[in-house]
């Protein structure tokens, strides 16, 4: 009795142990699963930290753009703004200049007719010309790609380009008809004084009188030296002197 004693609670220890033992193993077991749960869980956190710092990276640059953008949209409201008011200028302008031109061109075609006028009145010298001058003033006028200032600019050059026949002496060879008959001649011109010729030959000597408006023959030895004189100073073979010439005023010859 007492063998069977001793192999039964030899049995219930073994029995115990093993017991034992296999709870040791589900702990284990257990602990690891716990430690794998909290790696992913760790792992999980991580990630949405991460996620979460992105997002507001992106936050952080969308309000920047918006900042931009905001800045972009006043910027360009100021800049169309000034575009109105720089166009409600022009307007003003345009119309202002169209009321000036309403009254400056009269006073330029009044002054080209003028200047025509007064070189058909005047001694006929380079008479092509002066009359083409006044013909190109008519067409720029009217011309659309020319500002007021730029017609009015060659109109005054227009001028000033009569006025320095004025004060200037030359002397060009030209054809006329003195006596009904062509004849190559040289022409002095003396200002607005006078105007001489003398034939190729030398034989010819005439001047344009502004009464007749002829050619008037100079049959006057000492004019004649005179004329061919003023010629060689307006070519510059001698220098400036006296010169004796019949002057035409308006009723008489002096």
């Amino acid at each position: 009795m007492k063998k069977k004693f001793l192999v039964f609670f030899a049995n219930l220890i073994v029995a115990s142990l093993q017991a034992s033992e296999d709870n040791y193993v589900s702990v284990q077991e257990i602990n690891l699963q716990r430690i794998e749960l909290r790696s992913e869980t760790q792992i999980k956190i991580s990630e949405i930290s991460e996620r979460n710092v992105e997002i507001k990276s992106q936050i952080e640059e969308k309000k920047k753009e918006i900042e931009r953008l905001s800045d972009y949209a006043l910027i360009m409201k100021k800049q169309i703004a000034k575009q109105i008011t720089l166009q409600s200028e022009n307007v003003k302008k345009i119309e202002e200049i169209t009321a000036t031109e309403k009254h400056l061109v009269p006073l330029m075609l009044e002054s080209i007719t003028n200047l025509k006028t007064f070189i058909n009145s005047d001694l006929p010298f380079h008479l092509d010309e002066r009359k083409n001058r006044v013909a190109y003033l008519l067409e720029l006028i009217v011309d659309p790609q020319l500002t007021l200032s730029q017609k009015f600019s060659k109109i005054m050059e227009a001028y000033q380009i009569e006025r320095d026949y004025g004060s200037s002496i030359e002397s060009y060879d030209s054809l006329i008809t003195p006596r009904g008959v062509n004849e190559q001649v040289t022409i002095l011109r003396v200002g607005r004084i006078g105007l001489y010729y003398v034939n190729i030959n030398k034989k010819n000597f005439g001047t344009w009188n502004k009464e007749t408006n002829f050619w008037e023959a100079v049959n006057d030895h000492i004019t004649q030296e005179n004329i061919i004189k003023g010629i060689k100073i307006a070519n510059e073979v001698i220098p400036p002197d006296i010169l004796t010439l019949p002057v035409y005023s308006k009723h008489k010859l002096r």
